[in-house]
């Protein structure tokens, strides 16, 4: 006897998608830091590229005009990605994007403000190593 696989349709994915997308959803195990935004960015973007959201993050899911028919998916699935991204930030840092108007601009901002900022910190690290060791 032998076993037939189908693959599913469009519809299937989007089925799947929909019901797995929740705002309780765990992007990572470690929340954002400050000091952690690298491996932060890197889980978030695995999460989200997973279910097929990452354009959100990119800038590329542009914001139709609020009168597209298209404007309330587009606004409920930027909602759940804000969400997902505020939900998994330390409060204190949280706090500063909960009136952000888009998933694009919180992800732009976090970048500039916090990859640096782990880079300065390894500097730091490393530099008191070397310190040591002389």
């Amino acid at each position: 006897s032998s076993t037939v696989s189908s693959i599913g349709t469009s519809e299937d994915v989007q089925s799947f998608n929909f019901v797995h997308d929740n705002p309780n959803l765990k992007i990572t195990s470690q929340p954002l830091d400050g000091f952690n935004y690298v491996r932060w960015a890197q889980s978030v973007k695995l999460f989200v590229g997973g279910r097929g959201k990452i354009r959100f993050l990119l800038g590329t899911e542009k914001e139709p005009a609020k009168s597209d028919l298209k404007y309330a998916k587009w606004f409920s699935d930027d909602s759940m990605m804000r969400n997902w991204l505020i939900n998994f930030m330390q409060p204190t840092i949280s706090a500063g994007y909960l009136f952000t108007n888009n998933a694009h601009l919180i992800w732009e901002s976090l970048h500039k403000v916090y990859s640096q900022r782990e880079n300065n910190a390894r500097i730091f690290q490393l530099s008191n190593e070397i310190g040591i060791l002389n």
